[in-house]
């Protein structure tokens, strides 16, 4: 667990300096909205608004809204 959380952390904190940055990402649990980044930082898990009807592995367009590093939480929005 050491290490994903350790993980968790380097995607926030690269997240937090790439507040409204686009990227591409593929949608990987559309019931808790999370996609993983599939360029850029390649595997950051992020939480997703506007996912609502699309369908498992569908590659989107996202821009990064905020990180909080505490909860090592990442948001994102589809453009």
């Amino acid at each position: 667990y050491l290490v994903w959380d350790l993980e968790d952390r380097k995607y926030a904190r690269w997240a937090s300096e790439n507040i409204n940055l686009e990227c591409e990402a593929v949608i990987v649990d559309v019931e808790n909205k999370i996609i993983k980044l599939t360029n850029q930082m390649i595997g950051a898990r992020m939480i997703c608004e506007g996912i609502d009807g699309l369908k498992l592995f569908t590659q989107i367009k996202i821009f990064i809204v905020s990180s909080d590093m505490l909860s090592k939480t990442i948001m994102a929005k589809i453009i």
